[in-house]
């Protein structure tokens, strides 16, 4: 692998500040310069960045049918797989505050975390919903039971008439993040959109990365 220095020179003059393109923003602008190329893979198969955009849009319109708002806190069963990107589009267009949840860890680790930031839903795929489900007995959570990526199907239909998405202001709650904290007990720390677009434009121009570059997620 190629070791690449990130930190640069500590005496450089730092560029001059602008505001970032909100990441959804920047997401659809790379749809619309390359709608057909392959933007996901994993075991099961290929997905364009136009299919991952139209799946999105579809679990926006499915959060706002079945009462999510904004604001609201959405866990995300957070398996490496290629419907994950989909799933986090698709909280962030709906305004809502999404917080990822290893499926590996002890359900009672998870119910905790979910009761503690009173999340609204649960999106997952079928095998890690239905645990959730087993154990949830008095959170009273949406799930969201997703097909396998190769299996949706239905949520690659065209949804640029979507109107369900919501208020994106880069001030806005994102996502929630967790942390063991010093007593061992999970800490929660939110974050707004805008230091997630901001890392997000950030990382490839730091690492000079360009359209031949892959990433595996671990």
């Amino acid at each position: 692998l190629e070791q690449r220095n990130i930190c640069g020179d500590p005496l450089k003059q730092l560029p001059e500040k602008r505001v970032p393109a909100c990441l959804i923003d920047a997401f659809n602008r790379q749809v619309e310069l390359a709608p057909d190329t392959i933007a996901v893979s994993d075991c099961f198969g290929e997905f364009s960045y136009r299919q991952i955009q139209h799946a999105g849009l579809n679990i926006t319109d499915y959060l706002v049918q079945h009462g999510v708002g904004q604001g609201d806190v959405v866990a995300v069963l957070a398996e490496r797989s290629g419907w994950l990107p989909a799933a986090l589009l698709g909280v962030i267009q709906r305004g809502a505050v999404f917080m990822l949840v290893d499926p590996l860890w002890p359900l009672s680790r998870q119910l905790k975390l979910l009761e503690t930031v009173q999340a609204k839903a649960a999106i997952g795929l079928r095998e890690e919903i239905g645990l959730l489900q087993s154990g949830d007995k008095e959170l009273g959570l949406l799930t969201i039971r997703l097909p396998r990526l190769h299996e949706m199907e239905d949520f690659f239909q065209d949804q640029s008439a979507n109107k369900a998405i919501g208020n994106l202001a880069m001030e806005n709650p994102a996502y929630l993040s967790v942390t063991s904290g010093t007593t061992g007990q999970p800490k929660i720390i939110e974050s707004t959109l805008s230091p997630l677009s901001r890392f997000l434009e950030w990382y490839p121009e730091q690492m000079a990365f360009d359209s031949d570059d892959r990433f595996s997620c671990l």
